[in-house]
Parts: structure tokens; sequence; C-alpha cells
């Protein structure tokens, strides 16, 4: 049961860390997103929050 405990923990600490340093920086200054850009234009506009695709890199 400790070992359990400890990986949920682990876990619980990563979400925290990730909403504090990604998403709540991106949250702040309220980024808007436009459905007409599509997703190529949008996707990259979320940074480090989204898992990088090469292919939808802003050029």
């Amino acid at each position: 049961m400790g070992r359990s405990r400890t990986r949920i923990e682990k876990l619980l600490r990563e979400l925290h860390n990730y909403e504090r340093n990604y998403l709540y920086t991106l949250a702040t200054p309220k980024i808007e997103i436009d459905l007409d850009d599509g997703v190529k234009v949008n996707y990259c506009r979320f940074g480090k929050a989204l898992y990088p695709i090469p292919e939808l890199r802003e050029k």
C-alpha cells in the first residue's frame, strides 16, 4: 500500500507543477484562439502545455 501511495503522491506533484508552470501561465494572459486560423496556428499558441508536433511548428 505504501508503494501505491508514494506513486500517487508523485503523480499529484507532477500534475500540480504542470498546472502551475504551463497551464496557469497560459491562462493568465487569456490567449485567444480563432477557429478560422486552423489547427496549425492555434496549436502553436499553447507552447509547452501541449505535446510538440514538429509538423505544426510555426515557421
